[in-house]
C-alpha cells in the first residue's frame, strides 16, 4: 500500500516543481518506476503505468527535457510490454503510457547525432506499436482501446513517414499493415493520406526491403477493407505490375506480388475482371519460369517453391472471387491452370519439400470442378497428382468450394 501511493503522489506533484527541477530526480527514480511495473500487486503496477504516462508527457523534448535514452528505452519498453496482458484497465493506462512515450520521441534535430538517435527511437517505438495493436487489437475486450486511439495512432505513423529513412518507413509500414487488420473497415478513411506513403514504398526498388514490406502492407489493407478501396484499385494494381515487370527489382518480392493480387481479388470480388488478363498472362510467364529451374538443385528448389506456392494460392483466390457471377472468365486459361497443376504434382522432389503445395493443389482442383472448366480427365493427370496424396484428402477439397 505504501509503494503504491508513494508512486500516485509522485504522479500528482508533477505538475507543481518546474521542468528544470523535475527532471534530474525523475532520470534516477526512472529505474525504480519501471520495477513497480512487474510489482505482484496490481494496484501497483496500474498506479505506476498513469504515472509513467504523466513523466512522459511532461518531460519531453519539446520543453528539453527527457528521461528517455536509446540505453534505457529497452527497459522500459519491456516493463510497459509485460503488462500489456494484464487486466484491461492497467493495459489502457499501458497503451496511453507508450503513446506518450512516443510523442517524446519527436526530438529537436541539431546534428547529425540527434538525427540518428531519433531514427533508432523511432524504429524501436513502431516496432512496440506492433506489438501492442497485435494484442489489444486481437481481444475484444481491448480492441476498443485500438479503435478510440486509432487517429492519434496515424497521425504518429505519418509523422515518421516524414522522416528520410527506410529503417523508420519500413517499421513503420509494418506497424499501419497490423492495424489495417486491428481496425478493419475503419481502416479505409485514412487511405487518402496514407496512398502516397504507400506508393513511395512500393516504388523503392533499391531498399527493396521497404518495396517487401509495402506489399504486404497491400495485402493487409484489402483485407480490412474489402472492396472500399476500389478507387485505390487501378493505382496499386499497376504498380504491382510494373514491379513484376522491372529486371531490378530484388526476386524474393515478386511472389508475394502475385499472393497480393490473390487478395484483391478476393477483396473486390466480380471487380477483378478489370485486371484478371494482365495478372494470369503474368502468372503464366512465372509458371514456364517455373518449369525451367532445375529440381535437382536442394537451393535452386527453395528459391523456386515460393513462386510455385503464391500462384497456386493466386489461382485459388481468382477462382473463388469468380465462383458465382464470372466463372466464363476462367474458360480461356483453365489449359494453362491444368498444365500448371500437372508440372507442380509431377515434380516429386519437390512438391515433397513443401507442405503447403499439396493443400493448395487439393483446393484448386476442387475450385476448377466446381466451376465445370473442362472437368479433369482423372486418368493421367490425377495419377501422378495422386501419387503423393491421398484420395480421401482431395475428395475433402473437391467437395469444400462447392459448400463454401
Amino acid at each position: 500500500m505504501t509503494c503504491e501511493a508513494s508512486i500516485y503522489a509522485l504522479g500528482l506533484i508533477l505538475e507543481g516543481p518546474s521542468i528544470e527541477k523535475l527532471s534530474p530526480w525523475l532520470s534516477i527514480l526512472l529505474d525504480n518506476l519501471v520495477d513497480a511495473m512487474f510489482a505482484s500487486n496490481s494496484h501497483v503496477r496500474d498506479r505506476t503505468a498513469w504515472t509513467l504516462s504523466r513523466v512522459f508527457e511532461l518531460l519531453s523534448p519539446a520543453a528539453g527535457h527527457s528521461v528517455i535514452t536509446q540505453e534505457n528505452l529497452p527497459r522500459v519498453i519491456a516493463a510497459l510490454l509485460d503488462d500489456l496482458n494484464d487486466s484491461s484497465h492497467i493495459a489502457e493506462k499501458v497503451y496511453k503510457a507508450i503513446y506518450r512515450l512516443e510523442k517524446t520521441l519527436e526530438l529537436k534535430i541539431r546534428s547529425a547525432y540527434d538525427r540518428e538517435n531519433q531514427i533508432g527511437l523511432q524504429a524501436s517505438l513502431c516496432r512496440v506499436l506492433q506489438v501492442i495493436i497485435q494484442k489489444l487489437g486481437g481481444v475484444e475486450k481491448t480492441n476498443s482501446v485500438i479503435l478510440k486511439t486509432v487517429n492519434q495512432i496515424m497521425e504518429l505513423f505519418f509523422i515518421v513517414f516524414s522522416y528520410r529513412s527506410s529503417t523508420i518507413h519500413e517499421e513503420a509500414l509494418l506497424a499501419t499493415g497490423i492495424l489495417a487488420h486491428a481496425t478493419g473497415l475503419e481502416f479505409f478513411c485514412y487511405m487518402p493520406k496514407f496512398f502516397k506513403y504507400l506508393e513511395i514504398g512500393l516504388k523503392n526498388f533499391e531498399e527493396y526491403q521497404v518495396c517487401s514490406v509495402s506489399v504486404g502492407v497491400v495485402g493487409d489493407i484489402f483485407r480490412a477493407s474489402k472492396d472500399r478501396v476500389l478507387p485505390y484499385c487501378e493505382g496499386i494494381t499497376t504498380l504491382l505490375v510494373n514491379n513484376l515487370n522491372r529486371d531490378e527489382l530484388h526476386h524474393s518480392v515478386k511472389p508475394p506480388i502475385f499472393s497480393c493480387f490473390g487478395d484483391i481479388a478476393l477483396a473486390i470480388g466480380e471487380h477483378f475482371e478489370k485486371y484478371f488478363k494482365c495478372v494470369v498472362q503474368m502468372m503464366q510467364r512465372a509458371a514456364k519460369l517455373c518449369k525451367k529451374l532445375d529440381n535437382t538443385d536442394k537451393e535452386m528448389m527453395i528459391c523456386d517453391n515460393q513462386p510455385r506456392q503464391s500462384i497456386l494460392e493466386t489461382y485459388s483466390c481468382i477462382l473463388q472471387a469468380f465462383k458465382d457471377t464470372k466463372a466464363d472468365l476462367i474458360l480461356p486459361y483453365d489449359g494453362d491452370m491444368l498444365l500448371f497443376i500437372k508440372l507442380v504434382s509431377e515434380d516429386r522432389p519437390r512438391a515433397t519439400t513443401t507442405k503447403n503445395h499439396k493443400e493448395q493443389l487439393h483446393y484448386l482442383v476442387g475450385s476448377l470442378q466446381y466451376h465445370r472448366v473442362r472437368l479433369l480427365n482423372t486418368t493421367k493427370l490425377l495419377d501422378n497428382y495422386l501419387k503423393y496424396t491421398t484420395k480421401r484428402s482431395l475428395q475433402t477439397y473437391l467437395v469444400f468450394p462447392i459448400i463454401c
